[in-house]
């Protein structure tokens, strides 16, 4: 149940937490609402809003980065789809 209850306390307060490292605990349940798109960006914009997903304060990226960022993905790019 501390899994649980350190959960809500960050995603309702994450001021108050700075790192939180959990390990084999059962917890909130949220329904994760990606789109394919989320997760293979395609355009600068769309890095960002990954970026900001994945990390709490994300960096700036400097444009040319996100351009070879892209770049190098989409050569490398691989994900599952339900059919």
């Amino acid at each position: 149940m501390g899994g649980w209850i350190v959960q809500r306390v960050a995603t309702e307060h994450p001021e108050r937490v700075r790192k939180l490292i959990l390990f084999d605990s059962a917890g909130v349940c949220l329904e994760a609402r990606l789109e394919h798109r989320s997760v293979h960006p395609v355009n600068a914009a769309e890095l960002s809003q990954l970026d900001e997903l994945l990390m709490p304060q994300p960096p700036k990226v400097p444009g040319f980065v996100a351009t070879d960022i892209l770049r190098i993905s989409k050569q490398n790019a691989w994900s599952f789809t339900e059919r």
